[in-house]
């Protein structure tokens, strides 16, 4: 009688370890199923991204150069997506990147003259950027409505004007202006300004605000790139 007692319950035992080793196994192919899909679903995403990144790094450092200056945003996000849809999901795979505006001008000036000012209202850490507009302006030039940028560096201290000038002055140093005409805008200096008698200077909003957005310029954000899946 016991050996039969014995016998059946070796023989639930091994039922019971039977059953939970085909749970496991059905478990441990669950896993396995999902890891397989997991994994096929990054690569899929891999390769429409790639499409997506070697499209667009070709033309990335001229993406923020076409953003309009016609505002006053300091950072923009473009949005790029593959048309490509997923095979998997049917979405779409979106990538994005940051831009940074960066301005010559700290501060909009808001008076007509700005005597040792320089600093204040330059950021000569932006120079390097717009150095190749930075042009110093020849004497007696024509009479010019259009908003303009008048550069001196130190090395040029004196300008001669005959005509009604539109535009933002900006020396590093002292400045002489002689001669005859207005200047509508401002004028900002490192050093000293000197007005000789026939100069004059008015404050003009609109050409100001027309120069500052001039001398800004969008770039690419240090490490912007990144994409919306990356949870995958």
């Amino acid at each position: 009688m016991r050996v039969i007692e014995k016998g059946i319950m070796t023989l639930s035992l091994l039922l019971i370890l039977s059953a939970l080793l085909l749970i496991l196994l059905f478990l441990d192919d669950g896993i396995l199923k999902t890891h397989r899909s997991i994994i096929a679903l990054r690569k899929n995403y891999l390769e429409h991204s790639l499409v997506l990144q070697n499209a667009s790094q070709q033309n990335i450092l001229h993406l923020c150069n076409t953003l309009s200056l016609d505002n006053n945003q300091k950072t923009h996000k473009i949005i790029l997506e593959n048309t490509l849809k997923n095979d998997r999901t049917n979405d779409n795979i979106s990538t994005a990147i940051w831009c940074d505006r960066h301005f010559l001008f700290k501060e909009l000036p808001k008076k007509s003259t700005y005597q040792k000012e320089f600093k204040n209202y330059i950021d000569s850490e932006q120079l390097q950027i717009f150095k190749e507009k930075l042009v110093i302006p020849k004497n007696n030039l024509p009479k010019s409505k259009t908003a303009t940028l008048y550069w001196f560096p130190k090395d040029h201290s004196q300008w001669e004007i005959n005509n009604d000038l539109y535009g933002v002055v900006i020396a590093e140093d002292d400045l002489l202006i002689s001669g005859k005409g207005k200047i509508r805008g401002t004028v900002i200096t490192g050093g000293n300004l000197t007005l000789i008698e026939g100069v004059t200077v008015a404050y003009k909003k609109s050409v100001i605000n027309s120069v500052v957005k001039e001398y800004s310029q969008w770039q690419l954000s240090s490490k912007s790139w990144y994409d919306f899946n990356d949870e995958l």
